[in-house]
């Protein structure tokens, strides 16, 4: 089994010279998403993921479905997640998921951060058929947490009997990628459920594997180009 994520820091002055050598000069936006020079900081090697990080590659991956696909995904990121576990009385839940409309889409990402293993992400996938699909890269490590948060759901939404699964997929070989398995995760998810046209209960056309370094530097290119052609 591999560690829990432990962010590790760098040197003063290596990330900032990192964004220095991109056209970037503080932010970049997402639709209602903004990519900030300290959120960009947590790409480079040795650095685990932010929460706004991993959101803003989630919804880059949404645009690049079809125009009549997009909003038929719901991303909840994890501050929106801790809230919803949070919660215990259901009109007070409704109140906070309504206006997302989960039971009209065709999967809804819940990204979860487990602060007690030092902040490791994982990804609960929600198919409005009832049926949840909670991908780790650390074996079961943030179970317990998934399990709550489908109750919690189960619960507001009225659903019966849901079905709850571990996907199976690669494991993380060291503390700091869970971050980019969330992103990946969600990629193969979405290639599985919009392009493929397949149930989840398949399992996806290829594991769920990443070269770090490699994932870092073209998420890095991909900010670069959306700076590159920001209109200020």
């Amino acid at each position: 089994m591999g560690k829990a994520c432990d962010k590790k820091k760098k040197p003063n002055g290596v990330a900032n010279t990192v964004i220095a050598t991109l056209n970037f000069d503080g932010h970049v936006n997402l639709g209602n998403l903004r990519m900030a020079s300290a959120d960009f900081t947590t790409l480079d090697d040795g650095e685990q993921l932010d929460d706004n990080v991993l959101t803003f590659f989630m919804e880059w991956h949404r645009n690049n479905l079809r125009e009549e696909d997009k909003n038929k995904v719901e991303i909840m990121g994890a501050s929106l997640v801790a809230l919803i576990s949070s919660i215990s009385e259901k009109e007070d839940l409704l109140e906070v998921i309504r206006p997302l409309d989960l039971l009209s889409k065709k999967v809804v990402f819940a990204v979860i951060n487990n602060l007690q293993k030092n902040g490791h992400w994982s990804l609960l996938v929600f198919l409005p058929s009832r049926n949840f699909y909670h991908i780790d890269s650390i074996s079961e490590m943030n179970r317990e947490i998934a399990m709550k948060l489908v109750n919690s759901l189960s619960q507001a939404l009225n659903l019966r009997n849901p079905t709850f699964n571990e996907r199976d997929g690669t494991r993380q070989d060291n503390a700091i990628d869970c971050g980019l398995f969330v992103i990946e995760s969600s990629k193969k998810t979405l290639e599985h459920v919009f392009e493929l046209q397949k149930n989840m209960l398949a399992p996806f056309g290829a594991e769920v594997k990443i070269e770090s370094e490699q994932m870092r530097q073209e998420l890095k290119r991909i900010v670069q180009r959306m700076a590159e052609e920001r209109e200020d």
